[in-house]
């Protein structure tokens, strides 16, 4: 076991961040470009890209996958970075001590309890058996067993969801049957909180001083980290295997932190940095990039209506956006833009960038799960607590953005704001507002902005730019209160404004935490009747299995290969019933009827001969039967096989 976690850490450093990080110091020439905290999470998200981006090249050119590819191209990629970093590296002055220790220990003690929450809930569920998860580890598993990247023909599957966990078990050895899955989930998880943090802390150091930022920066990780904690996208989701939705929640943070970090130091590189984890984003997760670029048209809208208000009715006449053009289009931004557009053209175009699957997306609603959801609908799975305070930092900063023009010392001084920049404030106020509201509309209204996409899903993206404007919220009320006031009232408010967060929080963790271990012990014994059947089935015997009844039935697929639709499986009943199209009804009636005249139909339609449902589970038609043996059997798990 020590020796699989040494593989498994080493496959980690290799794959999630060496290669980043000779990358990341080689473009901006200092050994820790963005402070050790941002240089640690850029180069991880970068790792990622180029992980896809190499991996999909040498799949392209033919060669196989094999432990010595990936080892020798993110190697020779990590060579080239270290040595340009050689050449070109520039000094770095000497920084002084920081002087916030007692901020970075709330930091770290904030992350120690988020990572103690998520580790809670997710023990007990360790060993993968959810639905999603066995899909797309199937994908993962493909690339592991043949040593090439899959082709699906399903626009709903993209290549960046599964390249990382294959080459992560390819190196280290580790199959994808086991908790690997959840760890590095888990990980993307983590570093997301981080980006969070990050993110927020340069948003607000461009309206208020240094302490004030990172006081506003604790405030959101503890409303993302710890105040519902394991609500969805978050450690249900690790545990679920909505794996484009937890990497799409590290890749959006991350890109829009360097863009903000390249307006602050008029760093052009960081700028074409974000631009390139755009097009990782575009291979990662088609609904995290959809929705990234309605809130990049979102800023666009904002950010030039702030523009005319500081041009014309604040009398601003010497604002400009030139620094700001200057950054985003140059040749460094123009030459990633073509560096993601070659990929997509010479080497593999994302499967859902076609006309058909564009046109499931946009346009009129066309299903009431897809018309948005209610306003109480949004709040409870956004949370109530973090709602209430993302309002109040929308006023805030909208509050700010007024009043900041108006030269009230006494406001500045109170708030701790710095000496203004229009260009950044107006960003911060236009990219927080976008985000929080674009996102709203495309859950609450999707007919508005035209959006055909399940409205559940797009309402998950809510919760972290609901989470940066609630520290904005929070401090809004706490500084006046703590600038003022000590004692007694002070910690009044403090607990007034905290405590129903902790509340509402918790009770969520309480309802999500999963208090039923017999689901592991159900896993495992589908997965020994799934052997079973890998070793006995022949190739040209087809397989039903219970997706009604049975636990984890969907990583029947991956003990036995044969296809991303293999074994058939009977689903939910609503789902044969479709006033619109015709359905097939056959996997269902060979499971209710067999003996009917319609389930011999269907068996020698399919040719099923193996059937594997729970036990006691519409299992007595087949033990009565003369025409079906059953040739395994477990507490939870039956399999049956037809005679003739």
């Amino acid at each position: 076991m020590i020796f699989d976690l040494i593989k498994i850490d080493l496959s980690l450093g290799l794959l999630l961040f060496i290669p980043g990080y000779s990358i990341l110091i080689a473009l901006l020439r200092t050994k820790n470009p963005l402070g050790t905290l941002g240089t640690l999470i850029v180069s991880v998200v970068l790792s990622l890209g180029i992980v896809n981006f190499s991996l999909m090249l040498i799949n392209r050119l033919g060669i196989k996958l094999t432990p010595i590819a990936i080892i020798s191209t993110l190697l020779t990629i990590s060579t080239v970075g270290f040595i340009l970093f050689g050449i070109f590296h520039k000094k770095e002055p000497r920084k002084s001590p920081s002087e916030n220790d007692r901020g970075w220990l709330l930091f770290f003690l904030i992350i120690a309890f988020s990572v103690f929450l998520r580790m809670i809930y997710l023990i007990p569920k360790i060993i993968p058996h959810t639905t999603d998860l066995g899909h797309h580890m199937y994908w993962a598993n493909f690339i592991i067993k043949f040593q090439q990247l899959p082709i699906y023909g399903i626009p709903d599957l993209i290549i960046g969801e599964h390249i990382i966990f294959g080459a992560v078990s390819i190196l280290s050895g580790i199959g994808i049957i086991s908790a690997l899955p959840a760890i590095i989930l888990f990980i993307i998880n983590i570093f997301s909180l981080l980006a969070i943090f990050l993110l927020t802390v340069e948003l607000a150091s461009l309206i208020f001083e240094k302490k004030a930022s990172h006081k506003i920066g604790l405030f959101s990780l503890i409303a993302i980290g710890i105040f519902y904690a394991i609500a969805s996208p978050q450690a249900t989701y690790i545990n679920g295997g909505v794996v484009g939705n937890l990497m799409g929640n590290l890749l959006v943070p991350t890109i829009f932190y360097l863009f903000v970090k390249a307006l602050k130091q008029r760093n052009s590189t960081l700028a074409g940095l974000g631009i390139f984890l755009i097009g990782v984003l575009a291979y990662t997760h088609h609904l995290s990039a959809f929705v990234f670029a309605y809130s990049l048209v979102g800023f666009s809208t904002f950010f030039i209506v702030g523009f005319g208000i500081i041009k014309f009715v604040f009398k601003k006449n010497d604002f400009s956006i030139n620094p700001f053009l200057k950054i985003f289009i140059n040749l460094k931004t123009v030459s990633a833009s073509l560096l993601v557009l070659l990929f997509v053209f010479l080497v593999r175009i994302p499967s859902y960038l076609n006309l058909s699957a564009i046109d499931t997306a946009v346009g009129s609603p066309s299903k009431e799960t897809r018309v948005g959801l209610s306003l109480n609908n949004l709040i409870h799975s956004t949370g109530p607590w973090r709602m209430l305070y993302s309002a109040i930092g929308i006023l805030f900063l909208l509050f700010i953005f007024w009043q900041i023009f108006k030269k009230s010392s006494l406001f500045k001084k109170l708030y701790r704001l710095k000496k203004f920049n229009p260009l950044e404030i107006l960003v911060t106020v236009s990219l927080l507002l976008a985000w929080f509201i674009i996102i709203f509309v495309m859950s609450h209204w999707p007919a508005l902005l035209k959006i055909d996409i399940i409205s559940g899903r797009i309402a998950n993206y809510l919760t972290y730019p609901s989470a940066i404007l609630a520290a904005f919220g929070v401090y809004a009320i706490l500084q006046p209160i703590f600038y003022k006031t000590r004692g007694v009232v002070a910690l009044a408010v403090f607990m007034v404004v905290f405590i129903p967060g902790i509340t509402s929080g918790l009770f969520d963790v309480s309802e999500a935490y999963p208090d039923n271990q017999a689901d592991i012990e159900k896993t495992v014994q589908t997965f020994r009747g799934s052997e079973y059947l890998a070793e006995e089935a022949k190739p040209e015997e087809k397989i039903l299995k219970d997706h009604v009844y049975l636990t984890g039935d969907t990583w029947i697929k991956n003990f036995l290969m044969r296809g991303y639709r293999e074994p058939l499986s009977r689903t939910l009943l609503k789902r044969y019933s479709d006033p619109v199209k015709e359905r097939e009804t056959c996997t269902r009636d060979m499971v209710a009827i067999p003996e009917t005249e319609i389930g011999e139909s269907c068996f020698q339609e399919t040719g099923v001969k193996f059937i594997i449902l729970r036990n006691g589970y519409d299992t007595h038609q087949f033990e009565i039967s003369d025409n079906f043996s059953k040739i395994f059997t477990t507490p939870e798990v039956v399999i049956f096989q037809k005679n003739n």
